[in-house]
């Protein structure tokens, strides 16, 4: 300790000479601090630099960041987050994995949006998407069904709205009875359970039928129901409903169908 008159001064090193602080011996004694800071801290593989300067080391996190450096972030968000299997990316980054709803019933939230519609607003949840195969039937509304060779159909559900579309092909009428209704039934969904909601089941390229030229065939399904009754438009009133003896043994057609589940 350096004493002159009323002060005192640490002294390390020639520092202080005469009671005089030496400015190059202070930037030494500072740049030498540095140095030891760099070489001696626990937290950071270098120490951050001065103004002007260049940070060349790793900052590392605690623990509350998993104990990753910076640096390599990235890379370990993609490969050890357990809730996604990838993360996040930054910024103009591209996502590469799917992001996963761990709850049924949660999903994308859209209530912050003003409803563009004019109607009463549901739910502005989206909350599903499923695509797959489901195979029709053709039957009469008993046990008895056509025989097909090809019975093949896809849907996509989105949300409640559920499409529907498919290919039948019969080879033989079996034991339908010739005046019973037709039925297209087993789609993958049943429709919701509103009393007025129904759909209509719509056909197309169809063939074989024993339908007088230019009659039109399409079909409609009810509330809780998966199964769409056919009908035809043959008379000036309306329709009638499709019976099996409208069919033939090689009846083909295209279908599509689209509706509201719960």
């Amino acid at each position: 300790m350096y004493n002159s008159g009323n002060s005192s001064k640490n002294v390390r090193g020639s520092a202080i000479v005469d009671g005089t602080v030496e400015a190059a011996d202070l930037a030494t004694a500072v740049n030498n601090d540095i140095a030891d800071g760099v070489a001696g801290k626990a937290t950071a593989d270098l120490a951050l630099p001065k103004a002007g300067g260049a940070m060349t080391g790793a900052i590392t996190t605690n623990s509350t960041f998993d104990g990753v450096d910076v640096a390599t972030r990235d890379g370990v968000l993609t490969t050890t987050t357990a809730t996604a299997n990838d993360a996040l990316p930054k910024a103009g980054g591209t996502m590469t994995g799917n992001i996963i709803m761990g709850t049924s019933g949660q999903g994308i939230d859209f209530s912050a949006a003003t409803p563009d519609g004019t109607g009463t607003t549901g739910s502005e949840v989206l909350d599903d998407y499923e695509e797959g195969t489901f195979t029709p039937r053709i039957h009469d509304g008993t046990a008895n069904s056509a025989s097909t060779d090809i019975n093949t159909g896809f849907y996509t559900k989105i949300g409640r709205h559920v499409h529907a579309q498919g290919h039948i092909r019969m080879t033989s009428k079996g034991s339908m009875t010739a005046g019973n209704i037709i039925r297209l039934d087993d789609f993958p969904f049943t429709l919701n359970t509103s009393t007025n909601c129904r759909t209509v089941c719509n056909i197309g390229t169809g063939s074989n039928f024993t339908l007088t030229a230019g009659t039109c065939v399409n079909g409609y399904a009810g509330p809780s129901s998966a199964t769409a009754i056919l009908r035809k438009w043959d008379t000036t009133g309306g329709s009638s409903y499709v019976l099996v003896s409208d069919l033939t043994d090689s009846t083909s057609f295209h279908f599509s169908m689209d509706y509201l589940t719960d």
